[in-house]
């Protein structure tokens, strides 16, 4: 391109000076030839004037050196690069028709038409798979991709090969021919990864391929499966259906253990999520193999994930106390008594009433008359658990008539953690070592305690009956009777009073009293003798009177019939433990709540365990069992976090088929416990799950880097040149003088010797 620039004249500036130097030489001009020839009016003299100030005025714009500047343009060196998702969701047609033009094709056929557009000697351009970022593949073979085939798509993996790789030409542009869906990793990561990018000037443009509107399909979208309660094998199952495409269809659900059926429900289908629960009974303790299965309907893209296998193992538990008495020699009629229930387990202990001294707490274990071992409480490892997660292998703790000397500050703590925090029971029974007397309101036990003692240090013999508030015999733990006239009958007619109570000042707030003294009050109201209270996540109860040889004699001898006279003792302890563990229980009976992310996992995709519940013991206890479907082993690594009730493990499935973990733990004073499942991992690409064209994800990527998202699902793509615009260029500008051009001196030299030629012709020389 050639111009004359007069803004480079060496003294004047820009056009206008051009102007005023050509109107100068042309009143000069006229000057001349009026001073010459007079003032004579005519259209040649005019013309003459007008030839003298054009020679003039050039003339003195030469003498000032004029020259002319080429503006050279030049395309540099580049690369692009091509990503093309081979997975395979990109089998799957663009529209309802099986004969429509799938989105592989259509990106195969965008790709060539790109390439054409695109064509530069100086842009070099490599096409990569993004199902395998390492691949590169020449565009001459690009013909010999024939189905797409890969697992998962590997966007940030790809990415970021892309922006690390060494390169000799800037890198420009990365195109993008995918349907959108990847779940390869963060979303974190690849955002950064796809920063990086923008910021070292490469674009991401993204075409995508397939339909926006939800795929017919039938799936799990996730489920649980537990144990009802640790005593009976009476399973729990629940699963959330996805029926997208369906809404208003029919189908089934059934829950099957190998060939037979444990139950079926028909479901009508809304086309959004629905949930669905079933209870069965097992004929046998162990681990059973499950699954649920959806009944296909047609038009389906897919059945595989028709079918949720997995596993529950039905185990036996007991409820465990812990119970410490300080009257000797008495422990075995409340243990007896517990022990009825063939689902309560009782560790029975004592500390004798001589005070708190090194010999006290030495003393040996005893044997009852039953032959079973009463520890010593004191003892540093048969007595109280020393830690909470010793503790932690029981459900309820009974306290009756003990020192609290012989306590750590840790053993205190630990137990109101048990409680609080770990869904524990605990029951305080009075005594002179009990409640104020014992001075427990000055320790953190005084958390548990539902009634008030706070300087109430004193205790009552008396001979004394019950009364009851409203209601207090609907109570779970009054209900000693086979129906509520019976139990009426029992507390107002059988129950034989108390010696004795350890006084206190009221229920504490948000405490439930179930029975008061029949005469006794003070200023806030009648003595309390029980009452229960919710605390934390756990449950805790006062029995200000005692349940053994002294103030519960006849309590505990004559609370019955004529058949059984402890009946009605027996029932109200077998009551007041199974309320007391009742949150525990419930903790108990899946221990451990597997969350299992992805639901269906797939094959080559990461998937994390996570695990909450109550009493979960130290990482250093846990182990992690994979097995996979050839028999192969191996254990996952745990991982924890800042809650002690929290732990997880990654795995990632190398084949197809039921793999099965087992999670194995310790428990103090208990077996080894373990937790089995089984999942089913699919043949099936992960980005399956809802295989529709993402638009938003793909947008994302061009919006980081700060370019314009171009066309979905186009076979003619006239904004494929906008891409052109990304190559980069340089300019050179070439300066040459005009003083010395021939040009411009014949055109000064035609202008002299026409205006004295035709001056002589027309009569002005």
């Amino acid at each position: 391109m050639w111009d004359l620039d007069l803004s480079q004249l060496k003294y004047f500036e820009g056009w206008r000076w051009a102007l005023l130097v050509l109107l100068i030489a042309w009143a000069l001009s006229a000057f001349s030839y009026r001073w010459a020839y007079g003032s004579r009016r005519s259209t040649k003299k005019l013309f003459l004037i007008t030839l003298r100030a054009a020679f003039l005025g050039l003339g003195f714009l030469w003498a000032l050196d004029p020259y002319s500047i080429e503006k050279v343009e030049r395309t540099q060196p580049a690369e692009m690069v091509v990503l093309l998702d081979d997975t395979r969701s990109m089998a799957l047609p663009i529209s309802d028709d099986p004969n429509a033009t799938s989105r592989w094709k259509s990106a195969l056929e965008a790709v060539e038409k790109s390439l054409a557009v695109w064509e530069d000697p100086n842009l070099a351009i490599s096409i990569r798979l993004l199902s395998d970022p390492q691949t590169v593949v020449e565009i001459e073979s690009l013909k010999e991709i024939k189905e797409p085939t890969g697992a998962r798509s590997l966007m940030q993996p790809a990415l970021k090969l892309i922006l690390e790789e060494p390169r000799t030409a800037p890198l420009v542009a990365v195109a993008i021919f995918s349907d959108g869906q990847w779940n390869d990793g963060s979303d974190i990561e690849l955002e950064a990864t796809v920063r990086m990018l923008g910021r070292a000037g490469v674009g991401l443009w993204p075409w995508t391929f397939g339909d926006t509107d939800p795929i017919a399909d039938l799936r799990f979208v996730d489920g649980s499966v537990r144990q009802v309660n640790p005593f009976e094998p009476v399973g729990r199952i629940q699963v959330r259906v996805a029926s997208s495409g369906f809404e208003g269809k029919k189908t089934w659900l059934v829950l099957r253990e190998g060939n037979r059926i444990l139950g079926e429900k028909s479901l009508i289908l809304n086309g959004a999520e629905q949930e669905w629960e079933f209870e069965w009974r097992s004929a046998s303790l162990g681990l059973h193999e499950l699954s649920v299965e959806l009944t296909p309907l047609e038009g389906e893209w897919t059945e595989e994930n028709n079918k949720w296998v997995t596993s529950l193992d039905f185990q036996r538990e007991k409820i465990r106390v812990i119970y410490m008495e300080g009257t000797p020699n008495e422990t075995h009629q409340l243990e007896n008594a517990l022990e009825s229930d063939p689902d309560i387990d009782v560790v029975s202990m004592y500390f004798p009433q001589i005070g708190v001294s090194d010999y006290s707490k030495n003393m040996p274990p005893r044997r009852d008359p039953q032959g079973r071992d009463i520890y010593n409480a004191a003892h540093p490892i048969q007595g109280f658990p020393q830690t909470l997660d010793e503790l932690l292998g029981f459900d309820v703790v009974i306290n009756s008539d003990i020192y609290k000397e012989i306590f750590s500050e840790e053993q205190l703590r630990a137990t109101v953690s048990f409680v609080e925090d770990h869904g524990g029971g605990f029951v305080m029974v009075g005594g002179i070592t009990s409640f104020g007397a014992g001075s427990y309101d000055r320790t953190v036990i005084d958390k548990l305690m539902p009634v008030d003692v706070s300087g109430v240090r004193d205790s009552r013999f008396m001979n004394f009956n019950l009364k009851f508030p409203s209601l207090a015999l609907e109570h779970p733990i009054m209900k000693i009777g086979k129906d509520a006239q019976e139990t009426e009958y029992a507390w107002t007619q059988r129950f034989p009073g108390f010696y004795g109570l350890n006084l206190v000042n009221r229920p504490k707030p948000g405490a439930v009293p179930l029975a008061f003294h029949d005469s006794l009050s003070n200023e806030f109201g009648p003595l309390v003798v029980f009452a229960v209270q919710q605390i934390g996540q756990g449950r805790t109860m006062a029995f200000t009177s005692d349940t053994t040889s002294g103030w519960g004699a006849n309590f505990m001898r004559n609370f019955g019939d004529g058949s059984n006279p402890t009946k009605y003792y027996a029932q109200f302890w077998i009551n007041a433990v199974r309320w007391l563990a009742a949150d525990r229980i419930q903790k108990k009976s899946q221990p451990f709540n597997p969350i299992q992310t992805p639901f269906d996992p797939m094959v080559g995709e990461d998937t994390l365990l996570e695990f909450q519940g109550a009493g979960l013991p130290k990482a250093s206890q846990l182990s992690i069992q994979l097995e996979a479907p050839d028999g192969s082993k191996r254990e996952l690594p745990i991982v924890t976090g800042s809650d002690p009730q929290y732990f997880s493990a990654n795995w990632t499935a190398n084949q197809a088929g039921d793999y099965e973990w087992t999670v194995r733990w310790n428990r103090s004073r208990d077996k080894n416990r373990y937790l089995t499942r089984k999942v089913r991992v699919l043949n099936l690409p992960g980005e399956w799950r809802n295989p529709v064209a993402n638009l938003e994800a793909m947008g994302s990527l061009a919006n980081w880097t700060g370019v314009q998202v171009l066309g979905h699902n186009q076979s003619e793509r006239s904004d494929l040149k906008l891409m052109n615009s990304l190559q980069p260029k340089s300019y050179e500008y070439l300066a040459q003088s005009q003083w010395d051009q021939w040009n411009w001196m014949l055109v000064w030299l035609t202008l002299i010797v026409g205006e004295w030629v035709l001056r002589k012709k027309w009569g002005f020389v």
